[in-house]
């Protein structure tokens, strides 16, 4: 295969130095698709990037989180191989991307907090390998998207439409850690998860918690003592 795609740009200098930086870099983001590093190879010629003798192998050896992403926005198409914090495109004839969609909903929530990240679809570019290399399951019967790792975590979220609002990921026979929406919060979701994970899984115990994790987790058992106290009441 003839390597059509040379180097463009880098993260940093593609949101830092061109008009409308950020917005493009979002709209590649989120628009992109892991494929496997011999896809990324084949289809990218590397001498723009690479020093002299250096391999790729040698370029990525401190991140074993790597992994290469494929871009189609309508008939445009970028490559970019994310390492060590920063992405690298590659785009035809190495013009610098210039993609623009609008901000996808709830991004300025995934930028901000490392744990509305477990509301993004399976490698999406945001996790950058946090938690390994994953598989979108699907829903399973409790009506919750299932996400895996192959490090065997699993991530499940509640969707309303095409937008996650809740989160819970399940690591080590824990609860490891869970997000709701800012503004779904109170309605219950993250119960409704939390009520669903331990039908699937048991009775499994809280890890460290943020702040507002041990206030949903004493929130939590609370409820179940009174629905439990009511339950009793009734059978009497």
């Amino acid at each position: 295969m003839t390597s059509t795609f040379q180097y463009a740009i880098q993260c940093d200098r593609l949101q830092q130095r061109t008009a409308d930086g950020p917005q493009i870099w979002a709209t590649l983001m989120h628009n992109a698709q892991r494929v496997p590093l011999e896809e990324f190879e084949d289809a990218c010629d590397l001498s723009g990037l690479l020093e002299e003798g250096e391999s790729l192998d040698d370029f990525t050896c401190s991140d074993p989180g790597t992994g290469a992403y494929r871009v189609e926005v309508g008939s445009e198409c970028a490559y970019f191989i994310q390492t060590s914090g920063f992405e690298f495109f590659f785009t035809p004839d190495g013009v610098v991307p210039s993609f623009i969609e609008q901000y996808p909903p709830d991004w300025d929530e995934y930028r901000s907090s490392a744990l509305a990240r477990l509301l993004l679809p399976a490698n999406h570019p945001l996790l950058q390998g946090s938690w390994g290399l994953e598989g979108d399951e699907g829903l399973n019967d409790e009506g919750l998207q299932v996400i895996r790792s192959e490090s065997g975590s699993v991530r499940y979220q509640i969707h309303q439409g095409d937008r996650a609002v809740a989160g819970i990921r399940v690591d080590a026979d824990e609860v490891s850690e869970m997000y709701t929406c800012r503004d779904k919060r109170r309605e219950g979701l993250a119960t409704t998860l939390m009520d669903a994970v331990r039908r699937l899984h048991g009775p499994l115990p809280f890890s460290s918690l943020s702040d507002e994790g041990k206030a949903f987790k004493a929130g939590y058992h609370r409820a179940k003592r009174l629905r439990q106290e009511v339950d009793t009441d009734f059978d009497m």
